[in-house]
């Protein structure tokens, strides 16, 4: 089996405006459920790939919060950035302003 470290990096403008360590696990068991052919929508895939399409057993990969920094150091996975926002052309752009490390504990 083959499992994989995954990095949250949560982009925020203050501690106000996080979202919670829950909505990240949910998301990871989201993904983890498309990479072992459990998803809500697999059993819906198109006809055409019926001959090819894989089964749980075909993937074994586990996506996992990475357990250790790039130091080496205990992790939780999520890095949140501090950052400042702007309006550009109709789009949002977000000024990285300092890194920090902050545990989302719920």
């Amino acid at each position: 089996d083959i499992r994989i470290p995954v990095v949250w990096h949560v982009l925020t403008d203050g501690p106000d405006n996080l979202i919670s360590e829950d909505t990240i696990n949910q998301e990871m068991q989201w993904l983890n459920d498309w990479f072992s052919a459990q998803n809500n929508n697999y059993a819906s895939g198109s006809s055409f790939w019926a001959d090819v399409i894989a089964v749980a057993d075909d993937f074994h990969i586990t996506f996992e919060l990475a357990a250790f920094d790039l130091n080496g150091n205990p992790f939780n996975g999520i890095d949140v950035v501090q950052s400042t926002k702007e309006e550009k052309n109709d789009m949002m752009v977000l000024h990285k302003s300092d890194y920090w490390y902050y545990s989302l504990s719920t």
